[in-house]
């Protein structure tokens, strides 16, 4: 029960057995989330790798600060970049009666966003606070 429990702290490496005659891209957790990622758009890339640096829920008013200034577009951009995301389940929306929508990544979804932010900058950054969303 120890090893599951620790397993279960780095969510991409504990899924690591394949299934026989499975494409590859399912054979293993970190392998859908690397042919998903990859599907996207550089900038739907970029987005999701900002957005794994944070902590918690966000609302675009939160995110887009650190995030649109990746694309060449502005905040128009990253709503699309945003939509986008949403649209391929890779970041989950949470509303909550009359508080403003706010959105977060599941934490495979974040684990391995976090993981491409590393290779981008060569260090794990301190990741964003939640920013008064719950």
């Amino acid at each position: 029960m120890d090893e599951i429990a620790a397993g279960l702290d780095d969510s991409l490496s504990f899924l690591t057995e394949s299934a026989p005659g499975a494409p590859e891209h399912q054979r293993t957790l970190l392998a859908a989330m690397e042919w998903s990622f990859n599907l996207l758009a550089p900038a739907s890339q970029d987005v999701l790798v900002c957005l794994s640096a944070f902590a918690g829920p966000f609302t675009v008013d939160i995110a887009r600060q650190p995030c649109a200034p990746t694309l060449g577009s502005g905040a128009d951009g990253f709503l699309d970049q945003l939509t986008t995301l949403v649209d391929a389940s890779l970041v989950l929306v949470v509303r909550s009666g009359s508080d403003p929508t706010s959105y977060r990544l599941l934490q495979p979804v974040r684990d391995f966003g976090r993981r491409k932010l590393v290779q981008r900058v060569g260090r794990d950054p301190v990741p964003f606070p939640r920013l008064g969303c719950t």
